[in-house]
């Protein structure tokens, strides 16, 4: 009685214990050692299934040691595949019950060894981790110095004590997965190119439902067709070797595509379709998990998870996992659509614009081209990237405000022309405006005549109070008006322009600015 009232106390502390801790690889380790205290073991092992019959030590002691790691990975104190502890934790993932031996070496169930070795373990207790009919692990501990050291009870306590651990990894796997599905979510609304994340999504999904290999499947922007691979992982982190084609069942992503379902199969070859069982089976398949990729309520494809080695790998908390990147990814490919239509009209307008000013619309595109260079030179971030980048495109859009009478005057403009031409910025500004520009690429749109010395126009800023957009956009606008042939002029040689830059720089044009500037260009040269 006095053991069992032990027992009991050890169990509730273990609960205060995971269910007070916020760093579970700090809490098991103190779990295990605890354990083996109570069942007397020489050594006790918490180990979970990573996937593809891979099981990871997570906590360790032996003789008493404080739950320090055992660092061979395994249950089997390095001892290779032929250590019968492997084949215990084996027989208890396989069928999912626990196993009491008294004495191993002698256990038929075991293939007991016709000679026994010194380091074989005599008694042994192991327990399945399960949680909603799932394995996640096992408890397993021994005892190589004597037989029959662990009786019923010691078993009754040992699938308490799996029962709490395996509560705590499912409440922690849980969240976890709720925090990097929040992460990706947010990767993807930041990226303008969401196609250089969805590697790096797959990647992740993989390693976190434990799949063999995962595949990421779109249509073409028709939105006909089977949908192509655009990604592949395996659990490594790495894209597969070879042809991803005998990996995938077509059926099921067929059947995914058709219904915008998801397919979640715990055994592939056992399946009531029995087109997807064949497809199953000719391709060695066993666990299935494939949603779909939708976008305004059409399917647009697909992310498409196996496990080839082991049956029921995949269950509801994965299929949702899975669901939420794949929303995420359908909406930021669909951004990005619009993105790329959005900024294909404001080009196409922009170049209307200067074609109308120069008969060329190639400025635009050189001076967008030179201003991202320079926003990248001076380390500015992706974001602020995209907005200098729609700065420069629609930098000189006011101009569709200006007469004829003046843009295309071929001499030199009088006062009243002059003030004018002063308006294009702050006109440009307020066109643009309803497009939803960033209010930083509608300052580099309104400050891009402003001058360092304050000697620009339309506000007449100087030093660090024009933004920066602005003093970027003044300083390529500047050389590409140089360097570009006008009906009324000849361009001036790159070298000669770059001199001029030079001899601005601090005047002119912000001196950090035209830096940059010249370093681009002068390994241009």
């Amino acid at each position: 009685m006095a053991r069992r009232e032990y027992g009991v106390g050890v169990l509730s502390g273990l609960c205060r214990r995971l269910r007070a801790s916020l760093d579970l690889a700090e809490a098991m380790p103190r779990v295990v050692s605890e354990v083996a205290d109570l069942l007397d073991a020489e050594r006790c092992v918490l180990l979970l299934d990573r996937g593809g019959r891979v099981m990871e030590t997570v906590a360790a002691c032996r003789d008493g040691d404080a739950g320090g790691r055992d660092g061979d990975g395994a249950a089997g104190g390095g001892q290779g595949e032929a250590d019968p502890s492997r084949t215990v934790i084996e027989r208890v993932r396989r069928k999912l019950q626990p196993v009491l031996a008294d004495d191993l070496t002698a256990d038929a169930r075991f293939g007991a060894a016709e000679s026994v070795r010194a380091t074989d373990p005599r008694s042994v207790i192991c327990v399945p981790l399960l949680a909603g009919g799932r394995f996640m692990g096992a408890l397993y501990a021994d005892n190589r110095l004597a037989r029959g050291v662990f009786d019923r009870e010691d078993l009754a306590f040992l699938e308490a004590a799996g029962d709490v651990v395996a509560l705590v990894l499912a409440n922690a796997r849980a969240h976890t997965r709720f925090i990097e599905a929040a992460r990706l979510s947010e990767s993807f609304l930041l990226d303008l190119d969401p196609e250089s994340l969805l590697g790096r999504a797959l990647a992740r999904v993989v390693e976190i439902t434990r799949a063999g290999t995962g595949a990421l499947l779109l249509r073409d922007g028709t939105g006909g067709g089977d949908p192509a691979v655009r990604a592949t992982r395996q659990r490594d982190g790495e894209p597969p070797a070879g042809d991803i084609g005998g990996r995938i069942s077509a059926h099921a992503v067929r059947r995914v595509m058709e219904t915008g379902r998801p397919l979640l199969t715990d055994n592939a070859t056992l399946d009531p379709d029995d087109s997807l069982a064949y497809s199953a089976r000719t391709k060695n398949l066993l666990s299935i998990l494939c949603v779909p990729i939708r976008a305004w309520g059409e399917t647009r494809g697909a992310i498409y998870l196996e496990n080839a080695v082991a049956e029921g790998v995949f269950d509801e908390e994965d299929a949702r996992l899975a669901l939420v990147v794949a929303d995420q990814a359908g909406m930021a490919l669909e951004n990005a659509r619009l993105h790329g239509v959005e900024r294909a009209t404001v080009t196409a307008l922009a170049n209307a614009i200067e074609a109308r000013d120069s008969g060329t619309s190639s400025h635009v595109q050189r001076v967008t081209t030179l201003a991202v260079a320079v926003g990248r030179r001076m380390g500015l971030s992706d974001k602020q990237i995209a907005d200098l980048e729609r700065a420069a495109i629609l930098h000189d859009v006011g101009k569709i405000g200006v007469p004829d009478s003046v843009l295309l005057k071929p001499g030199r403009l009088d006062p009243p022309e002059v003030e004018i031409m002063k308006r294009h910025p702050d006109l440009g500004a307020d066109i643009v405006r309803p497009i939803g520009l960033s209010p930083a690429a509608l300052d580099g749109i309104r400050a891009h005549q402003e001058s360092f010395n304050g000697r620009g126009y339309p506000r007449g800023l100087a030093g660090a109070d024009i933004p920066l957009f602005g003093r970027i956009l003044a300083v390529v606008d500047t050389y590409d008006a140089m360097v570009s042939d006008r009906p009324y002029r000849k361009g001036s040689p790159p070298e000669q322009a770059l001199a001029e830059i030079r001899r601005c720089a601090g005047t002119q044009f912000d001196p950090a600015v035209a830096a940059a500037f010249l370093e681009i260009r002068e390994a241009q040269v």
